[in-house]
């Protein structure tokens, strides 16, 4: 009886990762490889940004133009570097994700 239980839990537990993981590509329709190109500090008030410039060198997923600029926060999880090369991942001009590939 105790393995069925643990079987049935452990099927349950995989079935909501994969709609976790589906609601997260569904929630971000773009994806690119690009280059930063700037990262230029931003007077805030409140929380201390950076304009990011990223040119976009191969669209893997949805569409994008040719070079996007986004604002995130200076000490976010992501420390954007001139030149180097991410993995970028968008919603309606915000960012999602974004991983080195340096």
């Amino acid at each position: 009886m105790r393995q069925k239980v643990l079987i049935v839990f452990a099927t349950f537990a995989s079935i909501n990762n994969s709609f976790a993981l589906s609601a997260v590509n569904i929630a971000c329709p773009v994806k690119f490889l690009g280059t930063v190109v700037e990262v230029r500090e931003l007077s805030s008030s409140q929380f201390p940004k950076v304009s990011v410039t990223i040119r976009s060198d191969e669209i893997q997923k949805g569409s994008v133009s040719e070079t996007v600029t986004l604002e995130v926060l200076r000490d976010g999880p992501v420390k954007f570097q001139p030149y180097k090369k991410y993995v970028v991942e968008m919603n309606d001009g915000y960012l999602c994700q974004a991983q080195s590939i340096d």
